[in-house]
């Protein structure tokens, strides 16, 4: 023990004082502290809180992850985004046409692939605007567009083209490969709206690295898809918004609708400034407030990012308000079951951080979880005109809102 504590100079057992920066190398005096610099600075490096050391793996894996994605998956994405809409542009005018459907017709990305919240396994959403179009107008849309979709090859392969009707935003799911896209079709400007509240809320890097961790770690632990009864993407990245609005990170923001577009409005918070915003702070405290709050109650808590808690009367699990119709829930699809998974995810994410072992945190935390270690889906499938249709079979009965939907 007594060679521990020698001086790194002269050797002396009276070293009692410690590097202020790495809490290692031991001195007698200030004077061999200074002599001792030029070598030890080579090998002098700051001890990290926990925090310090999340935060630097989450910077990394995000910077890796970009890195990656610019130079070979983004291009391909991008391919198979032109190799979509070059279909869309011819197929959907003519049926246009012969429905006599007179607006303009106009294919925008929204979601992840817009707001630069993409992570490895993000779908892209492709959008057909054509507004005031009627519901059964949009499902027959749909429909017509499915097969020329499937003639459609791209890298040399046939596209996987799936219409579901049953979502509650009627859909395409078209899969090529390790590719994935969501065709929709956008009748009003609400999914622009949401366009143009993430770009609000992504304008500091910190904050775009925190919510785009948060959202990988939910997919890779299986608990953000909707058909097996969990919330979507959206509903962390709304949870994520709410946590940082708590914290002064970010504002309140509210969508006014004004005629028939929707104006994204932020309240005038004091907030953090930019250059005290620290990722793994933000990214262990998120873990933390939903940890907390989700095991005082036995009731989850209503979550708005515009601070107005106006509660549906339809009967959900988890109400986090759907910023562009703030009486709707976007966690609509949870069960009790699905519900404690997530919950045990947070406690589980918790303990990592509260542990003694502190290596390998980032890693520990988003490990992949099988899918036989995520509760299935109660799933049918039913024949509609010849096309399949997915659709989710609810543990509980449905509210009276989800019957009147319903076909």
């Amino acid at each position: 023990m007594q060679s521990e504590k020698k001086c790194q100079v002269c050797q002396s057992l009276d070293a009692c004082f410690l590097c202020s920066r790495c809490k290692a190398a031991r001195y007698c005096s200030a004077t061999c502290q200074v002599q001792d610099w030029g070598v030890h600075k080579k090998q002098c490096s700051p001890i990290l809180s926990k925090k310090d050391r999340l935060g630097a793996d989450v910077v990394k894996w995000y910077d890796e992850w970009r890195t990656n994605a610019e130079s070979h998956l983004f291009r391909r994405y991008n391919s198979f985004y032109n190799s979509i809409t070059e279909v869309l542009n011819r197929v959907v005018p003519k049926w246009m046409k012969t429905q006599s459907v007179r607006t303009e017709m106009r294919i925008v990305r929204y979601g992840s692939a817009a707001s630069d919240l993409r992570i490895p396994s993000s779908d892209m959403d492709i959008g057909i605007h054509i507004a005031g179009l009627r519901k059964a107008l949009r499902r027959a849309l749909l429909a017509f567009i499915v097969r020329p979709l499937q003639s459609t090859t791209f890298e040399n392969r046939c596209l996987s083209v799936e219409l579901i009707l049953s979502a509650r935003v009627p859909l395409i799911k078209i899969e090529s490969d390790n590719l994935s896209a969501d065709v929709c079709i956008l009748h009003d400007c609400t999914q622009l709206a949401i366009n143009s509240l993430w770009s609000q809320i992504v304008r500091s890097k910190p904050v775009k690295i925190s919510l785009t961790a948060i959202k990988y770690w939910a997919a890779q632990r299986r608990i953000n898809c909707a058909r097996h009864q969990y919330m979507n993407s959206i509903a962390y990245l709304l949870l994520a918004t709410h946590f940082m609005q708590q914290r002064k990170v970010l504002p309140l923001f509210d969508l006014a609708q004004s005629k028939d577009r929707f104006i994204v409005r932020r309240d005038k918070t004091t907030l953090l400034p930019e250059a005290s915003l620290n990722v793994g702070e933000i990214v262990t405290e998120f873990f933390l407030f939903y940890q907390q709050l989700l095991e005082s109650s036995q009731v989850a808590p209503i979550i708005s990012i515009s601070g107005t808690l106006r509660h549906s009367s339809s009967q959900c699990i988890w109400f986090i308000a759907d910023p562009c119709d703030p009486h709707r829930s976007v966690a609509k699809s949870l069960t009790i079951d699905t519900f404690n998974d997530i919950r045990a995810e947070f406690a589980r994410v918790s303990s990592i951080m509260n542990a003694p072992d502190a290596s390998n945190l980032w890693n520990t935390i988003v490990e992949h979880r099988n899918v036989s270690d995520v509760r299935p889906a109660k799933t049918f499938v039913r024949q509609r005109k010849s096309t399949f249709v997915f659709a989710v079979v609810p543990q509980t009965p449905p509210s009276s809102d989800d019957e009147e939907k319903k076909d």
